[in-house]
């Protein structure tokens, strides 16, 4: 089953590479062959969206490809603890079918499982989990969303290493006045192989198209990093994509933080958004704009920062529409946020909300968008900013 798949997926990937070779284009633009200059513009934005489609179609491909590569641990360990994981279940009642340990994107062990118990009995996944954990040496637990028992029928179980930092989060948003949707969408979601993505989405402009360009940017995010892409992979090919979309005529900024929930590493990926803060203590600490959006100019990386997040720390990310009231007086954001401690993290996001529509004379101008992300460790107290 697991060579088929692989082989399903290579032919996938060579017809991707195939379709993108049909669109790289071939020749150069002649400007003798063209009557007016505006026909000669019109050709060489055609053939720049034909050369950013092909591209995308090509990396499409090669990720494809890659993933055909990903081979399963067949060391002398893992394949004595599988012995062993298969007898002690067959014991217990339990007929195991298929097994695959790998390492998550992380670098973490995941183990997966077809299993099915006797006529007539039942397991609780749990309890699996515990047996796992007892024959790998690792602390073990279900998959989030995964079944919560085993009984007379196959079944997939799937269990990873725990991780070692819990995330709370707050947000809060306000529409542009005399708009009836926000122009900025969000993602705060806690991913099955220790990831944890929080990120704001603003639409050029306002309103419907605003909203629906963000909105769908963010539907991409999630499902490249439900597939097990890379971020970075995700971004470039969203950024490629939404040129061809609407040929750098339209754009969305993303701002975009990657938390590893074993090691706290944490990536910023910022595309022509607002700057974003780490809280430590009563400190903050600026990660910078970046002021080229999505879908303007593919060939342009944006900004990325890599911190490591400690027990108690609070990330914030917000919109344009919050931060560019506090530009000019930043040393004003900060002191009130700080005096902010021992609130929760939705009063928290609330508060600031309060205090950019007070800078802006109570007039919201501008969609608005906070999100705040906490993180403490498992053993530790929740956050409380």
């Amino acid at each position: 089953m697991e060579e088929f798949t692989k082989n399903r997926m290579a032919l996938y990937a060579n017809l991707l590479r195939d379709i993108a070779d049909v669109y790289l284009p071939q020749t150069q633009t002649k400007e003798g062959t063209y009557t007016s200059r505006a026909d000669l513009l019109a050709d060489r934005k055609i053939q720049r969206q034909r050369e950013v489609f092909s591209k995308f179609v090509m990396n499409a491909s090669g990720q494809l490809m890659q993933m055909t590569k990903d081979t399963i641990s067949d060391t002398g360990l893992s394949l004595k603890q599988e012995k062993r994981i298969r007898k002690e279940l067959s014991t217990a009642g339990i007929s195991v079918k298929e097994y695959y340990r790998r390492e998550n994107r992380n670098g973490y062990t995941e183990i997966g499982l077809l299993v099915k118990a006797q006529s007539g009995i039942y397991f609780e996944v749990h309890d699996i989990a515990d047996l796992i954990s007892e024959i790998t040496h690792l602390s073990m637990l279900p998959v989030a969303e995964g079944p919560a028992y085993v009984r007379d029928e196959w079944i997939a179980v799937c269990f990873q290493e725990e991780t070692h930092f819990r995330v709370y989060g707050g947000f809060a948003k306000v529409t542009k006045e005399g708009e009836a949707v926000s122009g900025d969408n969000y993602l705060m979601r806690e991913f099955d192989e220790g990831t944890y993505i929080a990120a704001i989405a603003d639409g050029m402009g306002s309103g419907p198209e605003a909203c629906i360009d963000s909105e769908n940017l963010l539907t991409l995010v999630e499902k490249h990093i439900e597939s097990g892409l890379s971020v970075k992979n995700c971004i470039h090919v969203c950024d490629e994509l939404l040129y061809v979309q609407h040929g750098g005529e339209r754009s969305v900024s993303l701002d975009l933080m990657e938390l590893n929930q074993y090691t706290g590493e944490c990536n910023f990926y910022k595309n022509g958004s607002a700057p974003s803060f780490c809280i430590r203590g009563k400190k903050l600490r600026e990660i910078a704009a970046d002021r080229l959006s999505l879908g303007i100019n593919p060939r342009v990386e944006g900004y990325k920062k890599t911190l490591y997040l400690q027990d108690q720390d609070v990330v914030l990310l917000a919109s344009d529409g919050v931060m560019d009231l506090f530009y000019d007086n930043m040393e004003l954001f900060e002191s009130y946020v700080t005096g902010l401690i021992g609130m929760t993290l939705p009063d928290l996001t609330a508060n600031v909300l309060q205090m950019a529509i007070r800078a802006g004379g109570g007039i919201v101008r501008d969609d608005m968008t906070i999100l705040a992300i906490g993180i403490c460790e498992k053993e530790g107290l929740p956050v409380a900013f």
